[in-house]
């Protein structure tokens, strides 16, 4: 039997896409259901769907509100974004929506917290 491979964030590849979908889900302001999840992954069973979800809630990625349609929200686990400058030092704020708007404060060691009001918006770790 075939090893499923598995992310640096612990997740099988359908499991990552899932969450890329929630993702994108999460900035156009409306989480999907558990059958618009089946219908864009082309999942038949609801259960399937949830085993996926519960996986990812497992794993600290969502969290979900029982018995609620759309009650899934992105952990900050999944919230936060790590990215790299590309070696010329100059970080990228264009690539967080909204981020005009925000206040980008120095942790030390090359890390970066990006808030908007006392939102946390992104930890950054610049390589």
């Amino acid at each position: 039997m075939a090893k499923t491979k598995i992310d640096e964030n612990g997740l099988t590849p359908r499991q990552s896409q899932i969450l890329k979908f929630l993702k994108a889900c999460d900035r156009q302001g409306r989480m999907p259901t558990v059958r618009e999840i089946g219908d864009k992954f082309e999942i038949v069973s609801p259960n399937g769907v949830m085993c996926h979800l519960n996986a990812l809630h497992k794993k600290g990625h969502i969290v979900r509100a029982e018995n609620i349609s759309r009650g899934i929200t992105l952990s900050k686990k999944s919230s936060a974004r790590h990215v790299t400058d590309g070696g010329n030092g100059i970080l990228d704020l264009t690539q967080f929506s909204g981020a005009a708007d925000c206040d980008c404060k120095c942790l030390g060691g090359g890390r970066y917290e990006i808030k908007k009001g006392e939102k946390l918006i992104a930890t950054i770790t610049l390589a």
